[in-house]
């Protein structure tokens, strides 16, 4: 069947295949270096894709999949990661402008990322996506005073100070974003 990734912005076609699957779609794109910047990739099951040095700047991945996937020297500048599951993912190298990350550690031993979205600072752990404040508890009960609390707690120091200097940049950014950004504006 006919593949086709499409623009978040306005529904142009960026890239097309006939194979089985959006995920081989997608590998394929990035194989023949294919620039997805703004590319609708909501809800997309990307697990395990290799995706390693692709251009999806801006690109709206919010709910995606990404489980596992090499997204290793990937530009995701601007992208809307709202909800996407990165557990395991490599995101070593990769562009993430806008984005706090840190990991792989913790408990699960992945990698954890904060940005400001429309909802406030949140924070993507694994499959869940929390303000900083519910995460900041969420550890505090779950972990107490082993080791991996005092990982999390001392990112999570690093986290409101990065909060706390880039709100305004933020709400800047907000002003200025093309329609539709749902998250997507850097911090």
């Amino acid at each position: 069947m006919k593949i086709e990734i499409k623009s978040r912005w306005d529904a142009s076609i960026l890239f097309s295949l006939e194979t089985d699957s959006l995920k081989l779609c997608i590998e394929a794109a990035v194989k023949s270096r294919a620039n997805l910047s703004g590319a609708d990739l909501s809800g997309a099951d990307l697990s395990g894709a290799y995706l390693s040095g692709a251009n999806l700047s801006g690109a709206d991945l919010s709910r995606a999949n990404l489980s596992g996937a090499d997204l290793s020297g990937a530009n995701l500048s601007g992208a809307n990661l709202s909800g996407a599951n990165l557990s395991w993912a490599d995101l070593s190298g990769a562009n993430l402008y806008g984005f706090f990350s840190f990991g792989p550690g913790g408990s699960r031993n992945c990698y954890t990322w904060a940005r400001w979205e429309p909802e406030g600072y949140m924070v993507h752990c694994g499959c869940k996506t929390l303000t900083l404040k519910a995460f900041e508890a969420t550890v505090r009960e779950k972990h107490g005073a082993t080791y991996h609390a005092k990982w999390y707690l001392a990112n999570i120091a690093t986290m409101k100070l990065i909060a706390k200097a880039s709100k305004a940049d933020y709400k800047r950014s907000q002003k200025s974003a093309p329609r539709g950004d749902a998250g997507g504006g850097r911090a």
